[in-house]
């Protein structure tokens, strides 16, 4: 195996992990052009097509390409697990020193694989390609906005530096992305937290041929939900924060009453004492349940369930581990 010393594209082996979903009409023309662009270089390359449980005959499609073509692995899964979770499973199939991930609709170009491996072979374990004109739709651009954000804040992401669904992953950083466990994975911010040294390129961005994206903006949020709650305390932090600050108006409220009954007198009986109880309880109460949330983020981070997923067929790999 190559390594980050002695890298030049004729010694790699480059997998490739495309998750396809109802893509029955595009996907033959995209397998064709990754396999003629590898061909014409010259570079040994695999590629891993992972079946999200399409309602299309999409199957029908990367399962033939596999039985014909033995540098093709096409996976299974029993139900839609989401992109993420595709490449995750596709991952667990490849064997070459890195690992591209794309779209299986074209609006990645395969011919621009090779801004990505050059860039590799400078020494570094995570490339990610980024788009000069993006051809997606308004809300898309939005959601792209809110995971930016989320890549800087949650994953440390460098200042400018940028993520796409296309990118290179050299191969220690998908070994331990691999035993990373984790229900909800990310690919964006998995790559990020296991990578050492970290680089953009600028891609040409195609339009989509044909079909239309299967994300919607809904799918966006939730999934930029599940982020901050599985790789992050920082909704708990958000409230543990509102926890003090109303603990701190209660004990103004209370210190307030309490001066207004000393000097005006005109407070009902008993309603002082009362509301000082009130708002002290309250407020001990908030910090505790706050505290106790802080806990159970930073145990739900470590206690992770080892196989979320199943795959129902696999054609093209002999040593399938399900």
């Amino acid at each position: 195996m190559a390594t980050l010393q002695t890298l030049s594209p004729e010694r790699l082996l480059i997998s490739v992990v495309i998750p396809v979903y109802n893509s029955e009409d595009i996907v033959g023309k995209t397998i064709d052009r990754v396999v003629s662009f590898f061909t014409d270089k010259k570079w040994a390359f695999e590629v891993v097509l992972v079946n999200d449980n399409s309602k299309d005959g999409s199957w029908d499609v990367i399962r033939e390409r596999a039985t014909n073509d033995d540098r093709i692995i096409a996976v299974n899964m029993g139900k839609n697990f989401g992109q993420h979770t595709a490449n995750i499973v596709g991952f667990r199939y490849t064997k070459g020193d890195c690992v591209i991930t794309m779209d299986d609709d074209l609006q990645n170009p395969p011919e621009e694989i090779e801004k990505l491996v050059l860039k590799h072979v400078e020494g570094y374990d995570l490339v990610v390609g980024t788009f000069g004109e993006k051809k997606h739709r308004f809300y898309r651009r939005i959601g792209s906005g809110l995971m930016q954000f989320i890549n800087k804040n949650i994953f440390t992401a460098p200042e400018g530096f940028r993520h796409t669904n296309f990118r290179l992953i050299a191969r220690p950083v998908i070994d331990r992305i691999l035993e990373y466990r984790n229900h909800y994975p990310y690919t964006s911010g998995m790559a990020m937290m296991f990578s050492s040294r970290q680089a953009n390129v600028p891609v040409n961005h195609a339009k989509r041929e044909v079909g239309q994206s299967n994300y919607n903006f809904s799918r966006l949020i939730k999934l930029a939900w599940s982020i901050m709650f599985n790789y992050s305390a920082m909704p708990i932090r958000v409230l543990v924060g509102m926890g003090f600050f109303i603990s701190f108006l209660s004990l103004l409220v209370a210190l307030f009453m309490v001066v207004r009954a000393i000097v005006t007198g005109n407070v009902g009986t008993g309603w002082t004492s009362l509301m000082l109880v009130i708002s002290l309880s309250n407020a001990v109460l908030f910090i505790l349940l706050s505290i106790i949330g802080e806990y159970l983020a930073v145990i739900a981070q470590q206690v992770r369930m080892d196989r979320h997923f199943f795959v129902n067929d696999v054609v093209g790999f002999e040593k399938a581990d399900e």
